[in-house]
């Protein structure tokens, strides 16, 4: 179960407790004093625990994903409002300070009952009067004396969209009417954007052969009216109007220089001379070239050289003329063209490596920081590898021969394993997971290994295979680890090593990764140890003891595809709360929660149970190969043959 089920779940009751006290409102007459503070206090607490967990379930759903459905937003806001809004219509009636009893059947009435006059709709729709929208509501309710509160409750039910979701965002100790209005004409209602909406309703007012004469004078009307209310002069309808005829890189920079979106008449005369110089200065470049130059204004380039960047990103146009960076920095003559269209330096390897002579970056092509430092955001894959760069500076293998697989595996090769625990950092305090010790042979150090059958490959940390000599089987792989929450990507190697499990020894192939990040911290461990060596039994992995606390320095990951090397059998104890531990050839591997295996192995649990359930791991000696994917076969006998097959272009077989 993944946290946003939890969520729900936690949600789902106390919305449950919600409703129950919603359908008990009558009887809210009937409750002392005392009764009604504990009812609010109970309530107060209801809403301040869905508000947390509306929030995490927002977040989990829809605010870390990049792509969101804003109907099922939408649906979502709505259903968080209306349970907040049942609290706060209960809240009133259970206050100690309020009228006698009697009354309170009357205010109920007046508060759960929808208002029967028509009130205005607001879709937060482009062209929308939001303006208009909050007088006539508020015309429309001041016949009905309805306090602060009631009022935002009706002024939610009548906004929509992006209105609606604003509200959501208002704090807690400003839920009133008057704040969800001031929040509300600050996004929409702004003098200026709504003087410019004005002035151009105007612009565009036309009665034609075949409109509506009504409709027009309607329109007009409504123009006329907006001008006396916003008190629209002269000095505005020659702002717009001068505004209008001034270009989009002119605007620019009167924008960054008055920092305002709307300026003033007397902002645009203030500083027409200063924007005139910089708009000097950029004339006949790109929006583009414009918009990377002032990011990078302050940002130190090596060599006083543009980053790459700025140049490569510049999109073609008649105005603009196309220079290469490349070409301009080795001295050609021929520099009017784009650098993915170089000839020059035609391929992707080509440009790269002139980008890295420059001490630029090869994933973004700015020359103002290396690689191992880019936060350059892409908002697409490469089409050729599916990695984070540019396009036409990928030296993969499908880029350089033009398809994603050939049918030789080589140096570029594309790997793609699942993991379970290793890959991704793993903690818990109530779960062991079966480790077991091994060595290698000629090496007497003993080292941690974990058995995994949720990991389809075997994995070795780079501090193991760095430091002894292991024959390398294929370098610089591009290796995919899926966990359950996430992917990793890495370049590179698999290994083969002599793995010595007991005193027997087999040569294993293992994929090499930073690092296997598992720390389990277990507080009952000692003791489970303690309670194991009572039984006469031992344990695989002899690094534990009684006085440890934790299982962690693990650096090996047997995956399915080496089961072979470890093979056991499940024996299940217990009656109440069975446990399950493995027995192997070197001892027992523990496995499950660590509670319920210590109370079982002390007998406080049914003691030692019979063998319920016996399971023989498999050699796992067959190929499974899937689309753009790899699964290493454990099969030693044809380590060193190295053949390989293909079936498609985009499948094969890779028996080591």
């Amino acid at each position: 179960m993944n946290k946003l089920q939890v969520f729900v779940g936690q949600r789902k009751t106390i919305r449950k407790k919600v409703t129950e006290c919603f359908n008990k409102v009558n009887n809210y007459d009937s409750f002392n004093p005392s009764e009604r503070l504990s009812e609010r206090g109970i309530l107060l607490n209801y809403k301040e625990k869905l508000s947390d967990l509306d929030s995490k379930i927002l977040a989990e759903k829809f605010f870390n994903r990049e792509t969101v459905v804003e109907a099922d937003l939408e649906t979502e806001l709505n259903s968080c409002q209306d349970y907040l809004d049942k609290i706060e219509r209960l809240l009133p009636l259970l206050d100690v300070s309020a009228n006698p009893c009697s009354n309170v059947t009357d205010t109920a009435r007046s508060l759960l009952k929808q208002p029967t006059a028509p009130l205005p709709k607001f879709s937060s729709r482009e062209g929308e009067d939001f303006l208009r929208f909050i007088t006539e509501f508020e015309n429309t309710t001041s016949a009905f004396s309805y306090p602060d509160r009631d009022l935002l409750l009706l002024l939610k039910q009548q906004i929509d969209g992006r209105a609606k979701y604003l509200l959501y965002s208002l704090e807690a100790d400003k839920q009133s009417y008057k704040d969800a209005k001031e929040l509300l004409v600050s996004a929409f209602a702004s003098k200026e954007a709504r003087i410019n909406s004005t002035i151009q309703k105007l612009l565009n007012l036309k009665l034609g052969e075949k409109n509506d004469p009504f409709i027009f004078i309607s329109n007009l009307r409504t123009i006329c009216e907006a001008v006396r209310t916003l008190k629209i002069d002269a000095n505005e309808f020659t702002r717009f109007f001068a505004w209008r005829g001034i270009n989009d890189n002119f605007k620019s920079h009167l924008v960054q220089i008055t920092t305002k979106t709307h300026p003033s008449l007397d902002d645009i005369l203030d500083n027409f001379f200063n924007a005139s110089e910089r708009y000097e200065s950029t004339k006949g470049k790109t929006p583009q070239e414009i918009k990377f130059r002032n990011k990078f204004r302050n940002t130190p380039v090596k060599d006083s050289t543009d980053s790459l960047a700025i140049k490569t990103k510049v999109m073609e146009s008649k105005s603009s003329v196309p220079n290469c960076l490349l070409c301009s920095r080795s001295d050609s003559k021929e520099t009017n063209h784009y650098v993915n269209k170089c000839q020059k330096f035609s391929t992707p390897a080509e440009k790269v490596h002139i980008i890295e002579s420059f001490g630029g970056c090869v994933k973004c092509g700015m020359l103002n920081h290396m690689s191992s430092e880019c936060r350059f955001r892409f908002k697409k894959r490469c089409i050729n590898c599916n990695g984070y760069h540019l396009s036409y500076l990928c030296v993969s293998e499908s880029a350089r021969d033009g398809s994603s697989r050939t049918n030789k595996l080589n140096s570029n090769a594309k790997l793609e394993a699942s993991s379970g625990v290793a890959v991704t950092h793993q903690y818990s305090t109530s779960s062991i997971l079966p480790t077991f010790t091994f060595s290698l042979e000629g090496n007497d150090s003993v080292y941690r290994g974990l058995k995994d059958s949720g990991s389809q490959s075997t994995f070795v940390s780079a501090r193991l295979a760095d430091s002894h000599n292991f024959k390398i089987v294929h370098s610089n792989i591009e290796l995919t680890v899926k966990g359950f929450n996430e992917s990793k990507r890495y370049c590179t190697k698999v290994i083969k090593m002599p793995l010595r499990i007991g005193d027997s020894v087999e040569h294993i192939l293992a994929i090499v990764v930073p690092e296997i990040s598992i720390n389990l911290e277990l507080p009952f461990l000692g003791e489970l140890v303690e309670a194991v060596h009572s039984k006469g039994l031992v344990l695989a992995d002899r690094l534990l003891n009684s006085n440890l606390r934790k299982i962690d320095n693990v650096h090996l990951l047997l995956g399915t595809d080496s089961f072979s090397c470890l093979t056991g059998k499940e024996i299940v104890i217990g009656n109440v709360s069975p446990s399950v531990y493995i027995e192997s050839k070197v001892g027992i591997m523990l496995t499950g929660n660590i509670e319920a295996l210590l109370a079982n192995f002390r007998g406080t649990d049914g003691g030692l149970g019979a063998c319920l359930s016996v399971s023989k791991e498999a050699n796992c000696s067959n190929i499974h190969v899937y689309s753009n994917s790899f699964f290493l076969s454990n099969s030693v006998d044809i380590l060193e043959e190295n053949c390989l097959s293909g079936f498609t272009t985009n499948t094969f077989f890779f028996s080591p």
